[in-house]
């Protein structure tokens, strides 16, 4: 499947904290739509999140919004501009 897969995104309030798990599938180099990045998909999420629940401004994400806007789940560059067919 391309950029899908099965993933999982766990959350466990832990306080005032949430705890996010992504868990993802490995791939080789040479075959990427056959595997799931779990941090691209963490980075989506948190991007997606943005102004729905409070989540506090940091460094974490400004490199979620960065990523979701650069690359998001585009595996071959399209975004980035040197796009790989």
């Amino acid at each position: 499947k391309r950029n899908g897969g099965n993933f999982q995104v766990t959350a466990k309030v832990d306080g005032k904290d949430v705890k996010l798990t992504v868990t993802g599938v490995s791939a080789h180099s040479s075959e990427p739509e056959t595997g799931v990045n779990p941090v691209a998909r963490m980075l989506e999420l948190i991007h997606s999140l943005d102004g729905k629940v409070a989540l506090k401004h940091n460094h974490i994400t400004d490199a979620a919004r960065y990523a979701a806007d650069n690359w998001g789940l585009d595996y071959l560059g399209g975004k980035l501009g040197v796009g790989y067919a």
